[in-house]
């Protein structure tokens, strides 16, 4: 029998990312990189090609407002970064005029557009409805919603701890209806609110239990750690258009959508996926210190690579795929993300069949910078850094299935098996005093055995 899990800690941040879903039909046979003006796009009329040269004409430029979010949003130095820069950035390039960026709340927003003083935006979700007013194209992005709650009140573990909720939206959205048709047993009292501040004073108050809007609107929240983000609603997906209220300006709108059925929302999705990376380097960097930074810069430079010890035998968190010849698991995972987000390069300094042991002795010495995981123990407390738990489980007793169930004192008069040098040895002997049964291995796999 052996003693097999426990709780888990890296010493490593969690990286969290960002994911994009979109809807699109069959790749196109060319580049549609290679396609550099919009004279190039398949379809273009010489009516439209017309109509867009006399605005280049007598425009030098486009505005163009969107909402902060994680498309769009301002990094220490001021600077605008995410999806939303990228995506005008293209627009420039492929029609010849610039279009420039601006950062507006809501109310603004919609009343630039509906006044035409803005002349575009990404933020405005195609409705049948507002196709009668706005000129829009396909979608050029797929948002999910998030779920928003003040502070430790509700515990949400799947789209079920919705039911019986009060819940906010933003009135004269369509999220309460994309939600009621996507999960059509839930049964919730809908809660209006006109701007995200109304939103979290309610939250704060008790009026609504939760608050539901754009997953890319939770950097509205960063300087608020009281308000909590869940990903509880994941089939719930809103597109978002590039859109117009001015008449002049269809041309721009109709060409841009040959654009996105032509092979262009393939380019779209990498565009997004580059600003969602921009985002989460900015979250990364975010908590940290002016001395965290520098230190990461500094490591990020130089020309020794981080030496990690890397366990073989512990799926799903770090094992050795023998048939890849590779360690594999989400260990190694989060290595190559952080590596990505600071430039620090990581090398393993443990073979595909390093006893644990071995593993805890070069942490001690400092042969390797950190360990793919270690249990946490009272006589390791004060030995290393830890950070957070990013996985928890139990300890177990496992045995064959011949043997039969064992009250917890019956344990002592059996032998145990148990991976030398690891925490389930020091933990067996501090709930099982003074027993001499245990027996010894180089690894769990060969207690298994």
């Amino acid at each position: 029998m052996s003693i097999f899990k426990a709780k888990k800690v890296i010493l490593l941040p969690i990286i969290l990312s960002i994911f994009f879903t979109i809807d699109c039909s069959q790749k196109p046979s060319f580049d549609i990189k290679a396609i550099t003006s919009y004279r190039d796009i398949p379809g273009v009329t010489d009516e439209e090609i017309a109509l867009i040269e006399e605005l280049r004409r007598s425009r030098q430029s486009f505005s163009y407002g969107s909402l902060l979010s994680t498309e769009a949003f301002v990094q220490p130095d001021g600077k605008i970064s995410g999806f939303a820069v990228k995506f005008t950035e293209l627009l420039s390039s492929l029609f010849g005029i610039q279009f420039v960026y601006e950062l507006y709340d809501w109310t603004t927003l919609k009343n630039g557009i509906d006044e035409k003083t803005i002349d575009f935006s990404g933020d405005f979700i195609p409705t049948a409805e507002r196709r009668l007013i706005y000129s829009m194209t396909h979608p050029i992005a797929q948002r999910a919603l998030g779920v928003f709650t003040y502070g430790d009140s509700i515990k949400l573990e799947s789209e079920l701890s919705l039911d019986g909720l009060r819940i906010g939206f933003l009135a004269g959205s369509v999220h309460a209806s994309a939600v009621r048709a996507t999960y059509p047993t839930l049964n919730f009292e809908v809660v209006n609110v006109q701007h995200t501040d109304e939103g979290i004073k309610k939250l704060r108050s008790g009026i609504i239990d939760a608050y539901i809007m754009e997953s890319v609107d939770k950097v509205v929240f960063i300087e608020n750690p009281s308000i909590r983000f869940w990903e509880v609603i994941p089939l719930v997906f809103n597109p978002v258009s590039l859109t117009t209220a001015n008449p002049d300006l269809k041309a721009i709108i109709s060409v841009f959508d040959k654009y996105i059925t032509a092979g262009g929302i393939y380019y779209l999705h990498e565009l997004y996926t580059a600003g969602n990376f921009e985002y989460s380097r900015y979250m990364l960097s975010l908590p940290l210190t002016k001395e965290e930074t520098a230190y990461l810069a500094r490591l990020a430079a130089g020309r020794h690579k981080v030496p990690v010890a890397l366990e073989h035998d512990t799926y799903p968190i770090c094992f050795y795929n023998h048939t890849d010849n590779e360690f594999q698991g989400i260990v190694p995972d989060m290595l190559r993300q952080l590596s990505l987000l600071t430039g620090i390069e990581f090398e393993v300094v443990t073979k595909s069949d390093t006893p644990f042991y071995r593993m805890l002795e070069m942490l001690e010495t400092g042969e390797a910078a950190f360990v793919s995981e270690l249990l946490f123990t009272p006589e390791r407390q004060h030995k290393f850094l830890w950070s957070k738990p990013y996985y928890i489980s139990r300890f177990a007793l496992l045995s064959k299935t011949d043997l039969p169930f064992l009250e917890m004192y019956q344990v002592a008069s059996y032998r145990v098996g148990v991976s030398r040098g690891t925490a389930y040895d020091e933990m067996y002997n501090v709930w099982f005093r003074n027993n001499s049964n245990l027996v010894y291995y180089n690894s769990t796999k060969l207690c298994a055995l």
